[in-house]
């Protein structure tokens, strides 16, 4: 994985590891194609591996074998998490990029980064060739709610009490408890964390349908969905928003996710 997590049933490793020797990566990467390549053999006009790694190396394995045509999207984690603490692994990024028919990436930002990732063999994967920017978003008009958005959101709770039934131990305000903020860096930061130990952060919090804010149809809403994490910016959001409210000031902000770094944000806010 880019940034560890707890998975039941596994012992996890992040890429950057050091003890994740690249025996193991070659094997997770010979499977994984092999895998995919039984997909194929089903039929595929096309394939979208996400990351510089490890997707493009396996799509890259198993499409030479099955004829198929594949792109790639790149995002941040695998350069900020892979390459940049591990330059070893830029053996298996080239080798899937080399072979890619086009490399996408959502904004300016993320083509400057690959810009200085691969500027030493930009060539030999043809990065400035391939590379096309596609912001992320999705059309209005495809994509419109089923029902009002009460009746969405009646459903929508209904959905995460079921699954909170299903999966109990997430997080009650109630029992939350921010440090002081006048505790030294490091008392802090053990603090938050074990804080964020203490319930099951896979689990929707338990008290969420008694305080899931009702948003009326039409209402301005920003929406932060993804995983908490420092490297994601949502702290920039949080200072941000402040500048938005002064021009939208009915604006609300809506942040889903988990993650380690939500006591973070908290203490920010507090």
């Amino acid at each position: 994985v880019y940034v560890f997590n707890k998975y039941d049933g596994f012992r996890v490793k992040e890429l950057r590891d050091a003890d994740l020797s690249l025996a193991e990566i070659e094997n997770h990467i010979e499977k994984t194609a092999l895998g995919l390549g039984r997909v194929l053999a089903q039929g595929a006009d096309r394939v979208l591996a996400n990351h510089a790694l490890l997707s493009p190396v396996i799509a890259k394995r198993a499409c030479a074998k099955a004829g198929v045509p594949f792109v790639v999207k790149i995002h941040g984690s695998a350069l900020l998490f892979g390459l940049k603490e591990r330059a070893e692994l830029m053996t298996y990024a080239e080798e899937g990029l080399a072979a890619c028919d086009k490399i996408v990436a959502g904004t300016q930002y993320i083509k400057d980064v690959m810009r200085q990732h691969f500027r030493e063999n930009s060539e030999r994967v043809g990065l400035e060739r391939k590379m096309v920017i596609v912001p992320p978003g999705m059309d209005p008009d495809l994509f419109q709610p089923s029902e009002d958005i009460a009746a969405n959101q009646e459903r929508f709770l209904k959905k995460v009490t079921e699954f909170s039934e299903r999966k109990p131990g997430g997080r009650q305000a109630s029992q939350v408890s921010l440090p002081s903020n006048a505790a030294s860096e490091g008392d802090l930061q053990g603090s938050l964390k074990k804080l964020a130990d203490s319930y099951d952060q896979w689990a929707v919090d338990a008290d969420l349908p008694g305080r899931f804010p009702r948003i009326e149809q039409g209402e301005p809403v920003v929406c932060y969905f993804g995983a908490y994490l420092g490297t994601k910016g949502i702290g920039e959001l949080l200072v941000a928003f402040s500048s938005l409210l002064q021009h939208v000031p009915t604006a609300r902000l809506l942040i889903i996710g988990y993650g380690g770094f939500r006591e973070h944000m908290e203490g920010m806010l507090k």
